[in-house]
């Protein structure tokens, strides 16, 4: 298999788990009516370095 652009290899971390846990209705995208957990991150850094900051339900809960 080959390189997947980001947007596709991203739900196969994000959105299919979710999906499988069956708890896809509020978790595993950024879309009105989801959660909004998630990760911002430095591109070309390696983890767990590149992560700059976490957000759960939309809020801030840890920034670098």
């Amino acid at each position: 298999m080959g390189r997947r652009a980001l947007e596709q290899a991203w739900k196969c971390v994000s959105e299919y788990p979710a999906k499988a846990a069956k708890i896809g209705q509020q978790k595993g995208k950024i879309a009105p009516g989801y959660d909004a957990d998630f990760l911002l991150l430095t591109p070309n850094c390696s983890l767990p370095n590149a992560i700059r900051a976490v957000y759960v339900k939309g809020q801030p809960v840890k920034q670098q």
